[in-house]
This record gives structure tokens, C-alpha cells and sequence, in this order.
């Protein structure tokens, strides 16, 4: 399941190493360092549960920007589809 995801999610470079996720016990945080790439993720996230019979819940999923250089914001809704 998680392969699937990692072909789409490009993810961010720390210590010289790409790190598109971080995961523990059933909770997964995915990174990108574009919006779009992060939707994108989280559509292929969304389309892998259901190819194994798992549906997303978009009511415990939450967004979160940051940034050094612009004013960042955090929003709790997510655009995936069910």
C-alpha cells in the first residue's frame, strides 16, 4: 500500500535524504513542500484505501503549513474525495 503512495509523493530532501512520510502505529503524516504535490498525495492515499476496502476519514484529517520565508496558516479540511 505504501509503495503505491511513495510513486506519487515527491516528498522533501532532510540530511540529504528524501522523506515523503512519516509513520507510527496506524498514523501516517505525508510531506511535500507544494501544495499540489501534497493533494495529490493525499488523492492517491485516498484511492489506495479503497482498492483495499479502507475508506479515508476527512474529518480526521488535517493540513498544516509551514514556512520560513511567508506568512504560513493551518486548516483542518481536506479535499479528498470519498
Amino acid at each position: 500500500m505504501m509503495k503505491e503512495i511513495q510513486q506519487v509523493a515527491k516528498g522533501v530532501t532532510i540530511g540529504g535524504q528524501n522523506c515523503t512520510d512519516l509513520r507510527y502505529a496506524d498514523d501516517a503524516v505525508f510531506i511535500s513542500d507544494q501544495v499540489v504535490e501534497l493533494q495529490k498525495t493525499i488523492d492517491k492515499v485516498s484511492e489506495v484505501c479503497k482498492d483495499f476496502g479502507m475508506e479515508l476519514n476527512v474529518k480526521k484529517t488535517k493540513t498544516m503549513a509551514f514556512s520560513k520565508t511567508e506568512k504560513a496558516h493551518a486548516t483542518s479540511q481536506s479535499t479528498a474525495k470519498n
